[in-house]
């Protein structure tokens, strides 16, 4: 949680605050409150979750698997999650350890590894495959930024 207006060490492209609320035009946040971040969340998450309901359509997922891909497409965009590999390996019904390597390859911005991203990765990932919703964080393997 963020009170006020920052600028995280991979996207310096945006303004972000609250619960990863990233700013939008027209919108004058300063600083948030716990309770109106968490608000701001649940609205921001709602189009994600019409999203990832409409990708996975006729696609049996659980729960935690669903919760997985809402965090991923909150985090990276719709448009991504649509596109991706990810999505089509889940589709097809591939290995766990090939949607895990699916999840993992989404760490990189700019062409840089980031922990911070793997971090993230990987936290998806324990969701998706244990329904482990508890933030882990763990030490990227070398080459990570």
């Amino acid at each position: 949680f963020r009170r006020v207006l920052f600028r995280s060490g991979v996207d310096l492209q945006n303004s972000t605050i609250g619960y990863g609320h990233v700013i939008q035009g027209g919108e004058t946040y300063t600083s948030l409150s716990k309770i109106d971040a968490l608000a701001l969340l649940k609205k921001d998450l709602q189009g994600h979750v019409a999203s990832v309901n409409s990708f996975t359509n006729g696609v049996n997922i659980s729960q935690q698997q669903f919760d997985a891909l809402v965090d991923f497409a909150y985090n990276c965009g719709d448009t991504a999650l649509m596109q991706s590999t990810l999505l089509r390996y889940i589709k097809a019904g591939a290995s766990l350890a090939e949607i895990k390597a699916q999840f993992q390859a989404w760490v990189y911005c700019n062409s840089v590894k980031y922990t911070g991203l793997y971090r993230r990765r990987t936290d998806e990932w324990d969701i998706y495959a244990y329904g482990n919703y508890t933030r882990n964080y763990i030490s990227a393997p070398t080459g990570y930024k």
